[in-house]
């Protein structure tokens, strides 16, 4: 979900079109390891930024039934979607912002995952499309997003 810091900002949140088929997150340390000929020690500085990847496809067909798409879209238009929702718009509101006079940091991309239970402030790394010769239909994703505060 984008949203502003003040509550005539906030945006309606945004539902993903597909769950993604795999979730990780990575909680790295921040230190460093001195190796001397008399032995090794470590300066710690504490944890460093998570990192979450989300990764699925979009189908490859429009859905019939109860899985139908409100806008009957099929793989290529939800992968679209997807990529304009966590990448390309984020990327958009914070330049708007900075054009006109505003704090960009208070467009922010809120993650919540009812699922896994955590709600985390995040900023888009990457967004990866990937194709497979043995699925050529399916346009996979990898979307790579940087914890800033849970």
């Amino acid at each position: 979900m984008l949203q502003g810091r003040d509550a005539a900002q906030l945006a309606d949140p945004v539902t993903l079109s597909v769950r993604p088929e795999s979730l990780s997150r990575q909680d790295p340390s921040r230190m460093s390891v001195q190796q001397t000929l008399g032995g090794a020690w470590v300066d710690s500085f504490g944890p460093g930024l998570p990192t979450i990847t989300l990764g699925g496809h979009t189908g490859w067909r429009r859905n019939s039934g109860e899985n139908q798409d409100a806008n009957g879209a099929d793989g290529v238009d939800r992968f679209l979607r997807l990529r304009d929702t966590i990448f390309d718009r984020w990327h958009l509101e914070r330049s708007r912002a900075v054009s006109l006079g505003q704090d960009p940091a208070a467009v922010q991309l809120v993650l919540v995952d009812a699922l896994d239970r955590f709600t985390a402030v995040v900023v888009p790394q990457s967004f990866n499309l990937q194709r497979s010769r043995t699925r050529p239909l399916l346009m996979q994703y990898q979307i790579s997003l940087l914890v800033l505060s849970d």
